[in-house]
């Protein structure tokens, strides 16, 4: 397969290079022996380990994206919710991430309570009250989940320098 798209390449004149001649054993060997005996190994005592840092220069699993997304609920625990909305065809648990002050959301409940007024269509331009960012819904799109995870700890690093 290999050759015949090189030779495409070669009948199209374009000037290429392979990198990785099996991207399938590189994604293999970039799990080190930690990693391997955190996913592997039963831990019988009752503080569990923390899990490998993401690294954004890898691909990562379903279940250690979940991690990393529990992980950062339990850091910032005032900025981070974790909406369960159902599960994938294969059973596994769809997860949203609500980011938000939670001192901020009470305070604008609370103004919105006590003046109640009708909502315009447009809120003033510049002003953003959300951003939604959808990743992973397709299978075969790996580089979604990891560009939402650095936007996610992009998000939460700056709302947390910026409350210092």
């Amino acid at each position: 397969m290999l050759v015949d798209f090189q030779g495409t390449l070669n009948f199209e004149g374009i000037g290429h290079e392979v990198l990785i001649f099996d991207v399938g054993k590189a994604i293999s060997y970039e799990r080190t022996k930690e990693q391997y005996l955190y996913t592997t190994t039963r831990r019988p005592n009752k503080h569990p380990v923390t899990p490998p840092p993401m690294t954004w220069n890898k691909y990562y699993e379903h279940d250690d994206i979940l991690k990393y997304l529990e992980t950062m609920r339990m850091r910032h625990a005032q900025l981070v919710e974790l909406i369960h909305i159902g599960r994938s065809y294969e059973g596994r648990p769809l997860i949203v991430v609500k980011i938000e002050s939670k001192q901020t959301a009470a305070a604008a409940t609370a103004a919105a309570a006590s003046s109640y007024q009708r909502l315009k269509h447009k809120r003033r331009s510049g002003q953003a009250n959300a951003v939604f960012i959808e990743a992973g819904s397709q299978g075969l799109a790996w580089i979604g989940p990891a560009s939402a995870t650095w936007m996610i700890g992009e998000l939460l690093r700056l709302m947390r320098a910026n409350s210092k």
